[in-house]
C-alpha cells in the first residue's frame, strides 16, 4: 500500500524545520510496511487533495500567513469537498 503525503507550503510555512517533521512521519510510515510519496506544493501550484492520504502545512510567522493568506483561501473550497468526499470513508474505516 502505498501513503501520499502533501507538504504544503513547504518553502513559506517553514519556521521550525518543519521538513524534518515531515521525514519523521514518513520514515514511521515506511516502519509500518507502507509505501511513502511526499510532494511538496506551494503558491500558485494545482492541487487535487483527493490525491493524498496525509496534508502537513508547518507553523510560519505571521507575515508568511499572510503571504499565503490568498492562495489558500483560493483552495478552500476544493479542500472542503475533498474532506466531505472522504467524510464516509474514514467514520465507516475500522
Amino acid at each position: 500500500m502505498e501513503i501520499k503525503i502533501l507538504h504544503l507550503y513547504h518553502d513559506i510555512m517553514n519556521l521550525y524545520g518543519e521538513y524534518g517533521n515531515v521525514k519523521i512521519i514518513e520514515q514511521h510510515i515506511k516502519d509500518q510496511g507502507f509505501d511513502v510519496i511526499v510532494d511538496k506544493k506551494t503558491i500558485g501550484d494545482e492541487i487535487n487533495f483527493n490525491d493524498y492520504d496525509f496534508i502537513y502545512m508547518g507553523c510560519g510567522t505571521e507575515k508568511n500567513q499572510k503571504v499565503i493568506l490568498q492562495d489558500i483561501m483560493s483552495k478552500k473550497d476544493d479542500f472542503l469537498n475533498s474532506i466531505n468526499e472522504r467524510k464516509s470513508y474514514f467514520i465507516n474505516w475500522q
